[in-house]
């Protein structure tokens, strides 16, 4: 885990913080680790992602959640007035 460095530059008023382009806002693991993580649950259950990675089921959720979030950045249903499910793929 790598700390974030804070810095009080003399006759500044500010702390200023390193930039860590890597992870957001306070999570503690990076995007990268998000997207690894939620690749390997399309293929293993989250509870056996979270065992064969030595993670939390809650530390894969959040990663889902990160992703899920992601993709849906930007996206409008301005306009749908209704959405299909498809019975078959619904199982």
């Amino acid at each position: 885990m790598h700390a974030i460095r804070r810095v009080n530059v003399p006759g500044c008023r500010k702390v200023w913080v390193e930039c860590v382009s890597r992870a957001e806002g306070k999570q503690q693991s990076t995007r990268a680790t998000d997207w690894f993580l939620d690749g390997w649950t399309r293929c293993l259950s989250w509870k056996a992602t979270a065992e064969v990675f030595k993670v939390s089921w809650d530390r894969v959720r959040r990663s889902v959640g990160t992703t899920v979030a992601w993709g849906r950045e930007g996206v409008s249903l301005e306009g749908c007035s209704m959405i299909g499910v498809d019975e078959i793929a619904g199982r």
